[in-house]
């Protein structure tokens, strides 16, 4: 068994630009068991560190894959490599969602922007269990149209969620305009028998709580991804 305390050495096998600012690396490496919501340190030796939430298929194990938003000086490195360039990792580490407590209930998913990265693997392990868990609803958005990630994937969540989306400014964009707070109502989310599950920038969590309140939910009944 891996320590995953212990730098272990990854080629980069691909390297996909999904937009401007957001690339997804795809890494050679033997996934070790791992819950929904926790993450890995990737490291450059000699620059520096950073955490990423796991976000591929819990039944596809044979490789890693890795969203990078070039925000700083570490990502913008990371946006620097190439194909079989060698980058460091270690992990898992976090505790994870606790998906076996929430058996039974509604889940809520509340994104902002590349929050959508460890709540991508949560939909993908409800999908495996989808009879345990009640109604599902996915709120995301983003700034632009271009922003929204992983549409392919969004597009196969609606055969068992309901999937609503906004942006805040895009003159394309044919749906829903305006923050993600805007998707929150009584008549879209209801707090019975329900969690709330929040990812994305930290600005946005505060606001999305106090909707949540309002509405009925209480803290035990909302889980923050950091």
């Amino acid at each position: 068994m891996n320590n995953p305390y212990i730098l272990q050495p990854i080629r980069i096998v691909k390297i996909e630009q999904l937009n401007t600012e957001v690339k997804l690396l795809t890494l050679d490496y033997a996934f070790p068991k791992y819950n929904p919501g926790q993450f890995f340190m990737l490291n450059l030796p000699g620059i520096g560190e950073a955490a990423f939430g796991i976000m591929q298929p819990i039944c596809d194990k044979n490789f890693m894959e890795v969203l990078v938003r070039k925000v700083g000086d570490f990502t913008t490195k990371l946006h620097e490599l190439k194909k079989d360039d060698k980058i460091y990792l270690r992990g898992p580490f976090g505790n994870g969602f606790p998906v076996n407590e929430w058996e039974g209930k509604n889940i809520t998913m509340i994104v902002g922007g590349t929050g959508i990265v460890p709540i991508k693997a949560l939909l993908d392990y409800i999908s495996l269990h989808r009879k345990y868990f009640g109604d599902i609803q996915l709120l995301y958005g983003a700034k632009t149209a271009e922003e929204i990630l992983f549409n392919k994937e969004l597009n196969r969540c609606q055969k068992f969620a309901e999937v609503m989306l906004t942006v805040e400014k895009d003159k394309s964009w044919q749906g829903n305009i305006g923050l993600v707070t805007n998707l929150i109502t009584p008549k879209t989310v209801m707090p019975d028998n329900s969690v709330a599950v929040l990812c994305g920038p930290p600005i946005m969590y505060k606001f999305v709580i106090e909707k949540l309140k309002k509405l009925g939910f209480t803290n035990k009944d909302i889980f923050v991804s950091l």
